[in-house]
Order: C-alpha cells, then structure tokens, then sequence
C-alpha cells in the first residue's frame, strides 16, 4: 500500500545512500590518481596501460573518468574515482592504496615515473 511515489521503487533511495552506514548521507568523496608513463615493456600495446590502470581502480572502487595527458613531452595518466564515505583519514588511505594498485598494475606494461594522489574539496584537487 502507501502513495504511488512510495510504491515507485525507482522513487527509493539506493542502499548505500543510508546514513546508518554512511554519515554523509552516500556522498562518496572523489579522488585522482595521475601517474607518468616513462616508457612501454616489451610485447605491450599502449593501451593496456590505461586498461591496467582502470581495472586496477575499479576493482575497489567506482571509476569516475580517465584520461591521458602529455606535459612536458611525457605521457601522464588520471584515473577519477570515488570512495566509499566514512571517516576522512580513512578515505584518504583507502584512495592512497588504490593509487598504489594502479601503479602495481601498470608496472606489470610499462614504466612510470611520479604518482600522485589527489581528493577534490571545496572544488580544488589537493594532495593528499
């Protein structure tokens, strides 16, 4: 019984949403992870390592986006990702070992220079 926006089970809030779990209400922060690509191991194609990269993210977490970028002649990798919501600290340290995997997994096609990790806040990316 009930109103039909109640019966409407697109009308319900997902589950992860519920702030018993989630004292943000489900506002999962987002993070960034960017990584330079310094060169390609043999017998890999060049996009396996943004294949590595994505999988490697998304195996914990939702991907949000991915991009591929040259600075300064170099090729530099962005994986966008959200983390599940909990206490600050450990959001961080979760997205900092999801940055970590990425680079494992890239390291398995290609070589890399600098990772960095990033949490957008207040509409600015800050390291983390």
């Amino acid at each position: 019984k009930g109103t039909a926006l109640e019966r409407c089970p697109f009308a319900q809030a997902p589950s992860f949403l519920h702030t018993a779990r989630f004292p943000y209400a489900g506002i999962m922060p987002s993070f960034r992870a960017t990584i330079q690509i310094t060169g390609l191991r043999p017998g890999h194609a060049p996009e396996e390592v943004m294949d590595v990269a994505v999988a490697a993210v998304g195996a914990a977490h939702v991907v949000e986006a991915n991009q591929l970028d040259i600075v300064a002649g170099i090729p530099r990798i962005t994986v966008r990702f959200m983390v599940e919501a909990s206490e600050h600290d450990a959001e961080n340290q979760f997205a900092r070992n999801a940055a970590v995997s990425m680079a494992h997994g890239i390291n398995t096609v290609a070589t890399t220079g600098a990772l960095r990790t990033a949490r957008r806040s207040a509409g600015k990316w800050l390291l983390i």
